[in-house]
């Protein structure tokens, strides 16, 4: 992109700036209800409320634009990805549960860190050099929000990232959400990005039914408590898909997943807020670098 390209874009309406920081804000809020039913609720049917309580406000979308004729890849992408969230969300909801807030979600920061290699193996995109730069700002924002362990030894803070099965898990759903990153964008190739992440949502929708019935989900009533968290819950995911969406019309991706990751900040603030967790101050700094770093991944 040249620079009066960059500055056409800046000039424009700024409404994809208030729909980047809405889908962060989804983002974050949806994981933060995700930890509030976690200790009374199935994962499989917290995974289930992301993509069904969301469908409503995407299904009209996607009956009224369904393609013509769909490549068969994509329909193999679709299944492929559709598990991948399905066992990601249900990983992520445990992750929650198991960790403190505040520490689990920056560890998403890892995505575009990952996507350095698994991106020119699936897509054949080279990193550049401010993708080095970048990853190295997402590792050290990880040592500093584990600084508070720097008094065992120099590498502590690093070694406390692996000693929480929470953010172990995050670390490896980062890794799984680059690989289906990178199939995100082969596929969108093909098909409309709406239409697309319309179907994805039906299909996670879909394949959690068996694990649901299987899991006896449905065996005995949700608590009214449960069921307005988990309404929440999926509203809170379509405000970030929604805004995402929305957000492209107007901004190329790059601009939008900047802002749509200040996802890190708002959690850190909500962990504070709801649940009280400790060593916020010092990790608010850790969260920031790791910010810094994704905004630089991403402009590259």
């Amino acid at each position: 992109m040249t620079q009066g390209q960059s500055s056409a874009i800046l000039t424009q309406p700024m409404s994809w700036i208030i729909l980047s920081l809405l889908a962060g804000l989804g983002d974050a809020l949806r994981d933060a209800f995700s930890k509030k039913a976690a200790p009374t609720t199935h994962g499989a049917l917290v995974t289930w409320s992301y993509s069904v309580c969301a469908l409503p406000f995407f299904l009209p979308n996607l009956l009224l634009n369904i393609p013509e004729s769909v490549p068969l890849a994509c329909w193999s992408y679709l299944l492929f990805n559709a598990s991948c969230h399905v066992f990601g969300g249900i990983m992520l909801v445990r992750a929650l549960h198991l960790s403190d807030l505040s520490l689990c979600v920056p560890m998403a920061a890892f995505t575009p860190v990952f996507l350095l290699v698994v991106g020119p193996l699936l897509t054949g995109d080279i990193p550049s050099t401010g993708g080095v730069i970048g990853a190295s700002l997402v590792t050290l924002g990880s040592y500093v929000l584990n600084l508070s362990q720097s008094k065992r030894g120099f590498l502590a803070p690093f070694k406390a990232l692996f000693e929480q099965q929470g953010t172990r898990i995050m670390l490896g759903l980062s890794l799984l959400w680059s690989i289906t990153a990178s199939v995100d964008r082969v596929a969108v190739k093909q098909v409309e990005l709406s239409f697309w992440a319309s179907a994805q949502l039906c299909a996670i929708a879909i394949l959690l039914i068996p694990i649901l019935i299987r899991k006896r989900a449905f065996a005995k009533p949700v608590e009214k408590r449960s069921l307005l968290l988990l309404g929440s819950i999926g509203c809170f995911n379509a405000l970030s898909l929604g805004g995402y969406l929305l957000a492209l019309t107007v901004a190329p991706v790059h601009y939008v997943v900047c802002l749509k990751r200040c996802s890190i900040l708002f959690s850190v603030a909500l962990g504070r807020a709801l649940f009280n967790e400790r060593f916020v101050s010092s990790r608010l700094p850790g969260a920031m670098i790791m910010l810094a770093g994704v905004i630089i991944l991403s402009l590259w």
